[in-house]
């Protein structure tokens, strides 16, 4: 732990987790707050910050693929592996990632034979999400990234089959990030009428307006999740009801 502004925060030791023994002893702490936890990452060096596109980011071959590697970036002279904190976090307190749904919450949220298209690139993330929509009786598709996920809907599109009734994504994702996504399904005609639901660990106030301003239904912030069931099962049940 470590008392940063007098708040005791917990600190990870990054290397121990990756189970790697560097040379050097690690003497930086970087602080990272996401999905409303404010945790210390202890690491060896800060080398510089990289501001990169999406389209730049790549899912790792299968035989590199880690629990803790959700993507890769290819820069000149290095491969940058970006890690999945929300995993990390979830080891040490799954509560913390993402919050537990109740039986009684699963219960109220079934609407029988929906279908609900889940994209995020991390696989813990994406894996609970589906676990408890599967749960409540929704039938759940899985995309990795924001790619996938369009790919998904172009050829349920093209073959004339088009039965999703939700989609459910994250915003930072390799290949095309959830923000493309939503705003290349509302280019679409076919699909102005696709209930979006963002579910992200940035969802400031600002994000939130930049966000609706584009399509979205819904932004909720991890890890939240029994609200998300909550709100899909609210969306759905309304649906079927003018239908």
């Amino acid at each position: 732990m470590m008392c940063l502004r007098d708040n005791i925060i917990p600190v990870i030791d990054l290397a121990k987790t990756l189970g790697k023994n560097p040379d050097k002893v690690a003497d930086r702490i970087v602080v990272l707050e996401f999905n409303r936890v404010t945790v210390g990452v202890l690491v060896n060096s800060v080398s510089r910050i990289y501001r990169l596109s999406w389209e730049r980011v790549e899912r790792p071959n299968r035989i590199c693929e880690s629990a803790y590697i959700t993507s890769l970036v290819k820069m000149e002279d290095r491969i940058i592996l970006i890690l999945d904190f929300e995993r990390i976090i979830a080891d040490l307190s799954e509560c913390s990632a993402l919050q537990a749904v109740s039986g009684e919450v699963l219960e109220e949220c079934q609407v029988t034979g929906k279908r609900i298209l889940v994209a995020d690139d991390s696989s813990f993330i994406r894996n609970s999400i589906c676990s408890a929509l599967k749960k409540a009786g929704y039938i759940v598709d899985e995309a990795v990234d924001g790619e996938e996920a369009w790919q998904m809907i172009e050829n349920k599109l093209s073959a004339g089959v088009f039965d999703i009734d939700v989609l459910i994504t994250d915003i930072e994702m390799p290949k095309m990030d959830g923000l493309h996504l939503t705003s290349r399904i509302r280019k679409d005609g076919r699909l102005a009428n696709l209930p979006i639901y963002i579910f992200s660990s940035l969802a400031s106030e600002d994000n939130k307006r930049k966000w609706q301003s584009i399509g979205a239904n819904g932004i909720l912030t991890k890890p939240d999740l029994p609200r998300l069931v909550q709100i899909i099962g609210e969306e759905l049940s309304r649906l079927a009801a003018i239908n």
